[in-house]
């Protein structure tokens, strides 16, 4: 009786993986934005909108129902949830006061059930499987981005030449990749100190095969926001490796020092975040030429912020807004969408009061997992993904949103709960 339970309960685990890695994959937006984009064309299907976000929900209801079952955050770790749902709360109340609510609602539905998905993995699973599991949705998103440009499908590639595979924009497929690759090598740096036997060689060969594939894919995407995201994450990942010597040296315990390392990686994030929105012309020359959309997209945030600093556009609402369109310099920004950085996003949503809510779940976030930052990758892992997707966002308006990088922040600078490290099913 107990052998067929636990061969249940090991069934039903596997089922979950595989959901997990859907779920994961349908937030990278490409594959069900494929799935009705070819939908439209092959039927008489309206603006796939609606359908869209029917699936993004439907997908993520079980998600819901195993994390009321899984609710068992303690300490630190509640204290930061309890922040991060005061922001998703606040900005889901935005959309009240908004012009807007009728066309943003939907957004917000999104972003609030992203963040059940990004707790419900931090609930459910530990660091190990964590990896396995958005590693494997990674990859089936960059080979079906990689089938659809060799059969040459319509928009499967940019205007430009760039790729952009399953997904409508370059920029898009960038982040699956560049995280892909990260992951991979994070994989293969682990793999042969914890697997032996005579199939070690053949499966570390084909790991760095699949991180060659993933090199490739972020190269053509021409995405360099990705590129110097992944590289912040292997520097956060590297860093991990001096914290145990500088330790000794400064004679201080290594809890001290991994507390000082996450409070100066944050003040390096907050200065770049502040010279490239209000400083931008101390740049260098590359840099400016490089971000000069961005820098427009950005001022013309910062323009909006000050018409109202306090209370926000409501949540999205704000490029969707004529009299926000129609500010200063309006004629800069006509083609553009989004501010291209997440914490404009947030700041203009939601106000101070949004920004305020966000700072204070990052910093005990990252506080509480500081001790997570050491020479062990597998532990480390947290710590690089958080500031992978806090890079990202300084360029990207990739949190905060239904977007696939939200969940993995929170994934990231959450620890996992103590019962993800049990493999039965409840």
């Amino acid at each position: 009786m107990q052998i067929a339970t636990n061969r249940i309960n090991t069934l039903l685990r596997w089922c979950e993986y595989t959901y997990v890695v859907v779920v994961l994959s349908a937030l990278t937006i490409g594959p069900v934005y494929s799935l009705w984009n070819a939908a439209m064309i092959s039927l008489p299907i309206q603006p796939i909108d609606s359908p869209m976000l029917a699936t993004f929900i439907g997908i993520q209801i079980p998600a819901v129902f195993l994390l009321g079952r899984r609710w068992s955050f303690g300490g630190e770790t509640r204290k930061s949830i309890f922040w991060l749902i005061g922001l998703v709360g606040f900005l889901m109340l935005t959309t009240i006061w908004t012009d807007m609510s009728r066309f943003v609602a939907g957004d917000a539905l999104r972003m609030g059930l992203a963040t059940i998905t990004g707790l419900y993995v931090v609930a459910s699973f530990n660091r190990r499987e964590q990896i396995w599991l958005i590693w494997t949705a990674m990859q089936i998103c960059l080979y079906a981005s990689r089938f659809s440009i060799l059969r040459n499908w319509d928009g499967a590639k940019a205007g430009d030449g760039d790729w952009q595979g399953i997904f409508s924009n370059p920029n898009l497929l960038g982040p699956v990749a560049a995280v892909g690759l990260v992951l991979s090598i994070l994989i293969c740096s682990d793999f042969p100190r914890n697997h032996e036997g005579e199939w070690k060689k053949p499966l570390l060969l084909l790991l760095v095969d699949v991180t060659l594939f993933d090199m490739v894919l972020l190269y053509h995407s021409q995405s360099w926001t990705s590129v110097c995201a992944a590289l912040i994450f292997l520097i956060v990942t590297a860093i991990g490796f001096g914290l145990s010597p500088i330790s000794k040296v400064l004679t201080r315990s290594r809890t001290q020092v991994q507390q000082i390392a996450i409070s100066i990686t944050t003040a390096v994030l907050l200065i770049m975040m502040i010279v490239c929105y209000r400083f931008f012309g101390i740049l260098p020359s590359n840099a400016k030429n490089f971000l000069a959309e961005r820098n427009l997209a950005w001022a013309h945030s910062l323009r909006g912020i000050q018409e109202h600093p306090f209370s926000g556009w409501g949540f999205n609402a704000a490029w969707n807004t004529l009299k926000f369109r129609k500010l200063d310099y309006w004629w800069t920004v006509e083609h553009l969408g989004h501010s291209h950085s997440a914490y404009l996003e947030i700041l203009l949503s939601g106000g101070v009061f949004a920004g305020l809510l966000f700072l204070i779940f990052l910093l005990k976030a990252l506080w509480s997992i500081s001790n997570e930052w050491s020479e062990n990758i597998i532990q480390s892992f947290g710590i690089s993904l958080g500031f992978y997707c806090l890079f990202s966002a300084l360029f990207e308006p990739f949190i905060v949103t239904g977007y696939f990088l939200w969940p993995l922040l929170i994934i990231g600078i959450l620890p996992p709960s103590k019962q993800s490290a049990l493999t039965e099913f409840n």
